[in-house]
């Protein structure tokens, strides 16, 4: 009797090995195609960032950020600036109110787009309202700027008035 118990015993290591042999081979199957999968996104990973360079690539700074001049009048002072050419004109009231450090609640500022023409008289500059809740980039006057190959490197100037917004 104690015979056949030592032969089921050693029965049962052998079927217990061979089951933690045939447990590490499916581990090492399902790692394996765990790792062919890691292999595939990280394929689709790259791929995606190559198109995202490449597109990044074909809009340059130049096209992003432009160099704005905005004259203010009334206080006889001026802001040079690089303009994201994707904000509104009203969300610059903020950046006037830092930098000029003056408070601008309660003011309305309007906006006019100055070009100068071709021949460089500064009496002949034509001044375009803009419409301050759209974008820079939405402007028509701005687009057909910044489209003409002879306004590449000028920098945009802008007229700024502000006046009381009433009760």
């Amino acid at each position: 009797m104690l015979v056949n118990y030592i032969k089921i015993q050693q029965k049962n290591q052998k079927l217990n090995l061979y089951q933690i042999q045939r447990r590490k081979q499916e581990s090492n199957i399902s790692l394996l195609y765990f790792l062919q999968f890691l292999l595939i996104v990280k394929k689709i990973l790259y791929a995606l960032q190559q198109q995202v360079m490449t597109s990044r690539n074909t809009t340059s700074s130049e096209q992003r950020f432009r160099r704005a001049k905005f004259i203010f009048d009334d206080l006889e002072k001026f802001i040079v600036m690089d303009v994201f050419l994707k904000v509104a004109l009203d969300d610059l009231k903020f950046s006037f109110s830092k930098i000029l450090n003056l408070d601008f609640f309660g003011k309305r500022f309007i906006y006019q787009f100055q070009i100068t023409p071709t021949s460089g008289n500064q009496t002949d500059k034509v001044e375009i309202d803009l419409d301050a809740s759209k974008l820079l980039e939405e402007q028509d006057c701005i687009k057909k700027f910044i489209e003409d190959s002879q306004n590449q490197n000028k920098e945009m100037q802008f007229k700024v008035k502000f006046e009381d917004i009433g009760a």
